[in-house]
């Protein structure tokens, strides 16, 4: 399978399954890809903007970082409203730092504001 074909088939299949179930997926690959500690999915109804919280670990650094996650259709971009709450949510609950991970794309004005801000 070409890099674009397995691309596409994981989007599509990550777009398949509850925004629940996507969240959890999402901390599996955090916690197999980083150095993290104390990772967890937060409650839904209660995660004040953050979806996910852990703790990344190394002997010269410690962090504690949050992350938002969307499952979006293509066509519907994450904006930089998007990008600024999050980091509205990162610095109220004193996340050293954060990420956002979508299914979808990400506007200019996004991308410009993830430059300017802990994002």
């Amino acid at each position: 399978m070409q890099t674009v074909e397995a691309r596409e088939e994981l989007l599509s299949r990550a777009r398949s399954i509850s925004p629940d179930e996507f969240e959890v997926l999402c901390s599996l690959v955090l916690g197999r890809t980083l150095r993290t500690t104390e990772l967890s999915v937060t409650p839904r109804s209660q995660d004040g903007g953050i979806d996910i919280e852990g703790r990344l670990s190394y002997d010269w650094f410690a962090a504690d970082y949050g992350v938002q996650v969307k499952r979006y259709a293509e066509e519907n971009t994450v904006g930089s409203d998007r990008v600024h709450r999050l980091a509205g949510a990162l610095l109220s609950n004193n996340y050293h730092l954060g990420t956002f991970i979508t299914t979808s794309s990400y506007t200019k004005p996004a991308v410009a504001a993830s430059n300017q801000l802990p994002v």
